[in-house]
């Protein structure tokens, strides 16, 4: 297998591209190139190992796709929902995603009607099991070119309803496993630092420890973006390293032997991973 591994890689990467971009031709012909080259100029074996894993992660993407269909439908609609993740406050406007008691996954919006209220909403954690009463709507596609299409996002998190909800009631402890309670203290994480740090700095250490860059100022993101220096904001690959790096000698110092030191940090980088939310960057090279 050494030497083949990434031939497998580009076999798998140019079948999920064929099906992401609905089988255009130009991908159809430069991996029928590619499979001539594997013919004429390496072993058969090989062609024949790339064939394959070309059909089967067709394959997969094929059923995945199939199997991602919602059984609801548009208009009045009623159930019984737990949150999956920490819900947000920006203002009046509440929203999160909740997933329904037949494990449909739906994206919610809710607009606040008084400060009694707000206090009240703020105490839902992930987990919490409440009764909606709202609207399923369709998420709209992009109307500009190039433009980010927001139901295809959705769409790939397995999620086709956007739920304009009426009334939050009867709310609940529910299921608590072990990434809702990695959740839960990430969210009480954020609040602490909303609650013991300057107006002017909570959105920047919130987006350094744990990733969240809803309370950075506009205005302060537009001029990092500007300046192209955005990607200090986001927890990276190299951001984690240098935690993990940092981490690893203090276990040293403090008397841990090596094995140990990195046996402690296989199993606290992934809990880590989860506070910071999972973000693609956070999961590219951090060790």
């Amino acid at each position: 297998m050494k030497g083949k591994l990434q031939f497998l890689v580009i076999s798998a990467c140019f079948s999920i591209m064929m099906c992401r971009f609905h089988f255009h031709p130009f991908l159809i012909f430069t991996t029928i190139i590619f499979l001539i080259f594997l013919f004429i100029k390496k072993k058969q074996s090989l062609f024949l190992l790339s064939l394959a894993t070309i059909l089967l992660f067709i394959f997969v993407y094929s059923f995945t796709e199939h199997l991602n269909k919602s059984a609801l439908n548009q208009g009045l609609y009623t159930v019984n929902g737990i949150f999956s993740s920490i819900p947000i406050i920006d203002g009046n406007q509440f929203r999160g995603y909740i997933e329904t008691s037949h494990g449909e996954k739906l994206t919610i919006f809710y607009i606040i009607n008084s400060l009694e209220e707000k206090q009240a909403l703020y105490k839902i954690n992930p987990g919490t099991v409440c009764r909606f009463t709202g609207v399923l709507e369709m998420p709209k596609s992009p109307t500009m070119p190039n433009a980010f299409d927001y139901k295809q996002y959705l769409h790939d998190q397995h999620i086709h309803w956007q739920y304009q909800i009426d009334e939050i009631e009867q709310c609940k402890g529910g299921k608590k496993d072990w990434l809702f309670f990695l959740l839960e203290i990430r969210k009480n994480g954020l609040s602490f630092i909303e609650k013991h740090f300057p107006n002017s700095s909570v959105g920047i250490v919130q987006a350094l420890i744990f990733g969240e860059r809803n309370l950075i100022d506009k205005d302060l993101d537009m001029a990092y973006q500007e300046l192209g220096i955005v990607h200090l904001l986001a927890i990276s690959g190299s951001h984690i390293g240098l935690l993990a790096s940092g981490f690893y000698y203090i276990l040293i110092y403090c008397g841990i032997t090596h094995e140990r030191a990195r046996i402690i940090l296989i199993v606290l980088l992934p809990i880590y991973m989860i506070l910071t939310g999972a973000t693609h960057l956070s999961l590219e090279h951090p060790l």
